[in-house]
């Protein structure tokens, strides 16, 4: 009643069946989906090239602390970085699915 429905997705060795739910988003109609992960869940879904464009925000503080997503995980032979930007103690990088325009 308040705009939030709970979905039941496939699950793969305990977790998430990613590719499954990629494919439930594009049935409801969703051309953009904006989700927070740690580093692990975005690993995953970079290696199963789910993403079309990948905007990566991490503090420079994380960077020395465990659990952050090590950027040359991304698989290059899909992916490569459009733009980046340096905040200072922040960055944003922009990563696009190879092929697309």
């Amino acid at each position: 009643s308040k705009g939030f429905r709970c979905l039941s997705v496939k699950g793969e060795q305990g977790q998430i069946e990613l590719t499954g739910l990629s494919s439930l988003f594009g049935e409801m109609g969703f051309h953009e989906v904006w989700i927070e992960v740690g580093a692990t869940l975005f690993e995953a879904f970079m290696n199963k090239k789910l993403f079309q464009e990948a905007i990566f925000y991490q503090s420079k503080a994380s960077l020395l602390g465990r659990g952050h997503f090590d950027l040359r995980k991304i698989p290059s032979d899909a992916y490569e970085c459009e733009r980046e930007v340096d905040w200072g103690d922040d960055l944003k990088q922009i990563y696009l699915l190879k092929g697309l325009e």
